[in-house]
């Protein structure tokens, strides 16, 4: 009964439905209606069928509305109705969602307004403070100008033309700015120097047998001046040190320097001294002692050179010319010509404090009065160990003396040494050596000597030419004498330089001879080359005077 009831609900639900959508079309019974396209306007939607005949017509209806949208219809989905509480952009809100555009150097940061709902407008409103400018260090460019960036903005730079500094040969200027090498370099400039007077390179062929290296002291003195000569030619720590000047003078000498490897000149030092004789190695460092200084004669100059550089220490009394300096028992002995009355040998054990020695002849101390000495007072002018004992070579009322330290004083063993003879064409003998108690002087010849105290022990020795022996060094584990003569070949001088392991008479051996138009005056040796500073301390004949010249052994 009950499956027959819901039968019939079921066919009359049916037959309805046909009669809704099926109706046919203006009393067209072969069309049927189909509501299937959804249409809308501004207020309404409806269904619509392919013929125009409505159906379903209904307002819209669902959805809500904001400020920034209309409400959307749950049927159609169409916007309808109006805004909710439209936009007011008109907050001033400090947030990087609102953020138009940053500070910089020269603008503030800039920011949307705002409305309350948090959507952004299209004006903006600038907020706090520019950043300014943050120029860093000056940076070389390369092209002879430099730079600032700024770390706020990297395009905004300063730039400007590089300035300062001195170009030379080889280098350009660097920039006083920046520290950056700029322009060009400036030729080199060989006048009269045999090296550039700019770079003070020298640049010549090394290969040749003799090499003139240049006179540095032409920047100083004039051609011909006796004062160009180098009364010492030193080596040590890579380079040719060279004394110069005069005791008649009044301009004050320079130390210069030739570097070996880098064939260059250099200025070490301007003294405060007429003339730098000798130098001298104590406790391993150069030492210089200044010959009449040009401000006050109580003390003296002395010069050395250390790590940093040369050091002048005024302190030496009486040192009005320092003519030679040795250490010994641990002291450190200064020869001197003072003034009179004061004593010309003095030694200190810290640099700092000076114990006076005085000289004995006969068991009689020396007066040093200029009353007892006439004009020229008495002078030390070396300083020798023989047999373990310090020596003193003088002058003392014009007679020449070997002295020898007792620890207190100094005593003298021998007045008029032979050797005496030679000490007016020569600043006494260069150089000294002791070997196997036998000592021998250089002094324009050469003197075996094996007892100071007796003349009879001093042997001279002739060389194979009989020529003059200017100079004396020991390298190398040979001895090596530095000598000439002159000849009739044009007016020139031969010069030759020999070798000994021994330092006895007929072991010498020549390595070196050559010409040239003025003698030698003193020598060093470095590796297989010989470093002669030409010249001639008595006469202005000539241009080359305080030449030196690098000479390879035959």
């Amino acid at each position: 009964m009950k499956r027959k009831l819901l039968t019939t609900i079921l066919a009359v639900t049916l037959s309805l439905t046909s009669t809704i959508n099926l109706t046919a079309c203006g009393g067209d019974d072969t069309h049927v209606h189909d509501y299937n396209l959804l249409k809308y306007d501004e207020s309404k939607h409806w269904y619509e069928c392919s013929c125009g005949e409505r159906n379903g017509e209904g307002s819209h209806t669902g959805g809500t509305a904001t400020v920034s949208q209309k409400a959307v219809c749950s049927v159609c989905s169409q916007e309808y109705g109006e805004l909710v509480n439209p936009h007011t952009f008109n907050q001033q809100v400090v947030d990087e969602k609102y953020l138009k555009s940053p500070a910089t150097c020269e603008e503030k940061a800039k920011y949307y307004y705002s409305c309350e709902c948090g959507e952004s407008g299209t004006e903006y409103f600038e907020h706090g403070e520019k950043l300014g400018h943050a120029y860093g260090e000056m940076v070389s460019n390369g092209n002879g100008r430099h730079v600032q960036t700024c770390a706020n903005d990297s395009s905004h730079t300063l730039i400007a033309r590089c300035s300062g500094g001195t170009a030379t040969c080889d280098k350009k200027a660097v920039c006083t700015v920046c520290g950056g090498e700029y322009g060009s370099t400036i030729p080199h400039d060989f006048a009269k120097f045999n090296f550039c007077k700019n770079c003070y390179g020298v640049y010549t062929d090394m290969t040749k047998s003799v090499v003139e290296l240049g006179i540095p002291t032409l920047l100083s003195y004039k051609e011909k001046d006796l004062r160009n000569c180098a009364w010492d030619t030193y080596y040590y720590n890579g380079k040719i040190y060279r004394g110069s000047g005069s005791l008649d003078s009044s301009k004050t000498a320079s130390i210069w320097a030739y570097d070996v490897e880098k064939a260059r000149w250099h200025e070490e030092i301007v003294t405060n001294d007429v003339a730098i004789e000798r130098f001298v190695e104590i406790d391993g460092k150069l030492v210089a002692p200044g010959a009449d200084p040009t401000g006050s004669w109580s003390y003296g100059n002395y010069y050395e050179l250390s790590e940093n550089g040369w050091r002048t220490d005024t302190s030496v009394p009486n040192g009005i010319h320092m003519f030679d300096v040795i250490e010994y028992d641990g002291k450190v002995f200064y020869g001197l010509g003072s003034n009179y009355n004061q004593t010309p040998l003095v030694y200190t054990e810290n640099g700092v404090d000076y114990t006076h020695v005085y000289f004995y002849n006969n068991g009689v101390k020396l007066d040093l009065s200029k009353t007892a000495q006439g004009e020229n007072g008495i002078r030390v002018y070396e300083l020798f160990i023989y047999k373990g004992e310090l020596h003193a070579y003088l002058i003392y009322k014009g007679v020449y003396s070997i002295y020898k330290f007792d620890g207190t004083n100094m005593v003298c063993v021998n007045e008029k040494p032979l050797f005496g003879q030679y000490s007016s064409n020569y600043n006494t003998w260069n150089n000294g050596f002791e070997i196997d108690g036998v000592y021998y002087i250089i002094v324009g010849v050469v003197y075996a000597v094996t007892d100071f105290a007796d003349s009879t022990a001093f042997k001279k020795y002739v060389l194979p030419n009989n020529e003059i022996v200017a100079d004396a060094v020991y390298k190398d584990g040979k001895y090596h004498l530095l000598t000439y003569e002159k000849t009739a070949v044009n007016g020139k001088y031969k010069t030759r330089i020999y070798e000994s392991e021994t330092m006895k008479e007929d072991s010498f051996v020549e390595v070196v001879s050559f010409d040239y138009e003025i003698p030698p005056l003193t020598f060093d040796k470095v590796g297989g080359d010989f470093y002669v500073s030409m010249g001639n301390r008595y006469t202005t004949s000539s241009t080359k005077n305080g030449m030196l010249l690098k000479v390879k052994a035959n």
